[in-house]
């Protein structure tokens, strides 16, 4: 953080020069803290995604539908023949 005398100076470049480093240090810290939001949101989306997988229809359930799918297309082939 840029250490500010305790009595400011009346010279105006003085002044003006310890604006533009709490300028500066502040458009670091806006950076850092985009950066930061944007991982958080990364990891939330991350997160929902798994959340998603582990919740959602299980594997047996998948594998029941696959195998009611594949019954249907044997049956639907063997009339076809």
């Amino acid at each position: 953080m840029v250490a500010i005398p305790d009595s400011l100076s009346s010279d105006p470049n003085a002044l003006r020069a310890i604006i533009a480093a709490q300028r500066e240090e502040l458009a670091v810290r806006d950076a850092a803290l985009r950066s930061q939001a944007t991982l958080i949101e990364k990891l939330n989306a991350q997160l929902a995604l798994l959340r998603r997988a582990r919740f959602g229809a299980s594997s047996e359930k998948i594998d029941r539908v696959i195998e009611q799918l594949e019954l249907a297309l044997e049956d639907l082939e063997a009339a076809e023949a």
